[in-house]
């Protein structure tokens, strides 16, 4: 939805909807990718630019969200790896991604954030998102082009 530029209210009312198809409490994987998107779909730049940070923390704050992260998202790594062949990462000294993934990590694991969310919307591609009722997390997320 992101790379054809829809308004962010239809993937916000996507979500709800997949919402009310699961029992209560159940926990969906969100991630911008993993080895099989990777391989075929392309890397998480490739397939959302610079809206993938975005997206990463979204999938983090998201209540009903179980973030996956893959190897590699760290630095970021910018290679499609091969699918059935042994693929080495080309790991550098250079995570500009590493303390994105630990503060969020942090935030997720140690705030005690209730499932509340308010969402609010400034034209088609930017909201911002509350969780939480007492503590709470703010984000505020921009896919204008």
């Amino acid at each position: 939805m992101i790379k054809e530029h829809m308004p962010v209210h239809t993937m916000l009312d996507v979500l709800r909807e997949q919402k009310h198809h699961y029992p209560s409490g159940a926990l969906e994987m969100f991630f911008t990718t993993n080895h099989d998107e990777n391989s075929w779909n392309g890397t998480e730049r490739e397939k959302y630019g610079m809206y993938a940070n975005a997206l990463t923390a979204f999938s983090f704050v998201y209540s009903w969200s179980l973030p996956l992260i893959y190897s590699g998202q760290e630095m970021p790594n910018e290679k499609r790896l091969a699918f059935f062949d042994k693929d080495h990462l080309n790991w550098t000294e250079n995570l500009s991604n590493e303390n994105l993934y630990k503060k969020l990590s942090h935030l997720r694991k140690e705030m005690n954030l209730t499932n509340e969310l308010h969402f609010q919307y400034f034209g088609d591609y930017v909201f911002s998102m509350t969780r939480g009722s007492e503590e709470k997390i703010w984000l505020l997320v921009n896919f204008d082009h």
